[in-house]
């Protein structure tokens, strides 16, 4: 059939079905301008069949392919760098689907909706969308992300934002990140849960490694600090309060500990639970002179207790040769006491366990032993007596009389805290009607007990040693 035209009105066919046969195109034009065609393709197999819907649910209408080909495609094909629009309403800016291929928009741009709301598949060479996915929405409503009819995520509406969050992936071997972008020099982010739940971050999906709980009208909080080379991360505390310090709570009956060497785990330190503590320590540094370690609490007086595990002991050490490897320090101004060393759980009194030792590289030079009894390596025990710490000096009147009283009323005898060990010395009343000046009232346990000043006592004995010399001498003058 040769190439022929239908010309005037057809109002309707009815039968059929009917077919065009023809060498050529077939076109279809209403009042003279061509508005549909049919172009030849030699040897075709596969063709569009368009089907009309009826009244009711689907109630569609929709072109389909067709053909011998098991699986045939349909291309909708613009001319130039026209766009594919496909439309609710016909009307501009209300596409709900078109794709797109100019310079202006993107080459090989797909924009699910119009122009300024929308989802934008760009996939070109050049123009505003390459090679990216946008969702643009002109007004101030959100955009939400659903599954199975449940929204999942949500992106609200920020009037004139100029920064943002960018999502990157990561290669094999790397992590995907979370950016914060924008035309702000500096752009931080702010995470905000719902009502009073925390914050929680997982590893390996499930595993919950670390949370942020929820504090009612907080004004103070902690801060993270990363450190540049040679210097350190910090943790610490700020907010609206002029001063603001932080707890670390162990749950139940758990220990607060602190690691070195990362990975390696090696412990440093360690604070145990204590049931009901109401008492504690506290650290303090100091700018001069030095950093203390005191005990605080509830308690009037709270002791410090330093104690070794089985047969250790506490090591105070210092390297330093001009200075005390320790201290002990009585600030009080009116009653102060010094170092009591106390066998809480034993009464040894023998000379096998010591009180005080000091020794050096070489060997002992001084013991204190449990039993009270003073022994040095060379037996030299000595007062200050330079002439230039001495006042008021007179000589020392006659001992003679003293001493032969006193040695005269001498005793032998064993204390309540020895029984059977026998020992040489005097009645401390005694002495006191002889030479009040060398006893005295001590403070021993929980008892007040007199003492003698044997010191005292050994220095008037070389005074009537003296006397003595002069008499036996003057004695021997005579005789001769």
């Amino acid at each position: 059939m040769a190439n022929s035209a239908i010309t005037g009105q057809v109002s309707s066919l009815t039968g059929g079905p009917y077919v065009v046969a023809t060498s050529g195109s077939v076109s279809i034009k209403p009042d003279e301008v061509e508005q549909f065609r049919v172009a030849t393709t030699t040897n075709a197999v596969n063709y569009l069949q368009a089907t009309g819907g009826v009244t009711g649910s689907p109630g569609i209408t929709y072109l389909s392919a067709q053909g011998t080909d098991s699986n045939v495609d349909i291309y909708l094909q613009p001319k130039g760098s026209g766009g594919l629009r496909l439309a609710g309403t016909i009307s501009a800016g209300h596409e709900a689907f078109r794709v797109v291929n100019s310079s202006a928009d993107g080459y090989n741009t797909i924009w699910f909706g119009a122009s300024n709301n929308g989802i934008i598949l760009g996939n070109g060479s050049a123009g505003s969308y390459t090679n990216q996915l946008t969702i643009i929405n002109s007004d101030a409503y959100p955009i939400s992300f659903y599954t199975g009819a449940v929204r999942q995520f949500h992106i609200a509406h920020t009037a004139s934002a100029a920064n943002y969050i960018q999502v990157t992936g990561g290669p094999a071997g790397g992590t995907p990140t979370i950016t914060m972008q924008g035309s702000d020099t500096d752009v931080g982010l702010d995470l905000a849960t719902k009502g009073s739940d925390p914050f929680r971050f997982f590893t390996n999906s499930t595993v919950q490694q670390f949370a942020i709980a929820h504090a009612a009208s907080a004004v103070n909080y902690l801060q993270v600090a990363g450190a540049v080379t040679a210097d350190y991360p910090q943790i610490y505390f700020q907010g609206s309060d002029s001063n603001v310090g932080g707890y670390i709570d162990a749950k139940g009956s758990g220990s607060i500990r602190f690691r070195t060497a990362g990975p390696s785990a090696v412990e440093q330190f360690r604070i145990a639970h204590t049931a009901s503590a109401v008492n504690y320590l506290e650290v303090t540094g100091s700018a001069s002179p030095s950093p203390s370690i005191s005990a605080a609490g509830t308690a009037p007086n709270i002791n410090i207790n330093l104690l070794p595990k089985a047969a250790g002991a506490v090591q105070l050490i210092n390297n330093s040769s001009t200075s005390q490897a320790a201290v002990v320090q009585n600030q009080n101004a009116s009653s102060p006491y010094g170092v009591l060393v106390n066998f809480s759980g034993a009464s040894p009194d023998n000379n096998t366990t010591w009180h005080i030792h000091c020794n050096d590289s070489t060997t002992s030079r001084a013991l204190c032993y449990s039993d009270g009894d003073w022994y040095n390596h060379d037996n030299t025990y000595g007062a200050i007596s330079d002439p230039r710490v001495k006042r008021n000096v007179t000589p020392v009147n006659s001992q003679w009389n003293d001493v032969k009283q006193i040695a005269s009323g001498m005793i032998n005898y064993e204390t309540k805290w020895k029984p059977g060990h026998r020992m040489l010395g005097v009645d401390a009343d005694a002495v006191e009607q002889i030479s009040p000046g060398v006893v005295h009232m001590v403070r021993w346990g929980d008892e007040d007990l007199k003492a003698v000043d044997t010191m005292t006592m050994l220095q008037k004995g070389f005074k009537a040693l003296g006397e003595a010399l002069e008499r036996i001498e003057a004695l021997e003058a005579k005789a001769k």
